[in-house]
């Protein structure tokens, strides 16, 4: 500092200091004031990560076009056998495609699908699809309509 300033900066900081003394201590000059949120962005943000958990519950129990393919090859099985009185074709539903992780989904040849009877329970068909055909055979009779996972 030279010498010239030397008088300027003991005016400023006596003058700060003064000001500074008279101010309540930091809490109690904040404590009336209330949080700052913008109230407007609020539902934005609701409704963004609403329409995030939609697409990630969606994209959940979505049917693969595999697991698509093998209930429809069971339902059409199902539908020719000499007892299709005693099958609902319509409440069929088979495991679910191979996924690595959560999202990336595996190529699936082989599923079990249960076909409700008509009377009380499912029974199980396993379904594997190959590149010349569809194989569907009887798995488990009156195996319980809760597949493995």
């Amino acid at each position: 500092m030279t010498p010239r300033e030397a008088p300027l900066h003991a005016i400023q900081s006596a003058t700060y200091l003064g000001y500074a003394a008279s101010l309540p201590s930091w809490p109690a000059r904040f404590a009336d004031r209330r949080p700052r949120t913008n109230v407007r962005l609020r539902p934005l943000v609701a409704a963004v990560v609403l329409a995030a958990l939609v697409g990630v519950l969606a994209g959940c129990s979505a049917e693969s076009l595999e697991q698509r393919r093998a209930r429809e090859a069971a339902q059409e099985h199902v539908r020719g056998l000499p007892r299709a009185g005693e099958y609902d074709p319509g409440d069929t539903h088979c495991t679910d495609s191979a996924t690595l992780g959560w999202f990336v989904e595996q190529e699936t040849a082989v599923f079990v699908c249960a076909v409700r009877r008509r009377g009380d329970g499912c029974d199980w068909f396993r379904v594997s699809l190959g590149n010349v055909g569809v194989t569907v055979a009887l798995e488990a009779r009156n195996a319980g309509c809760v597949l493995p996972v």
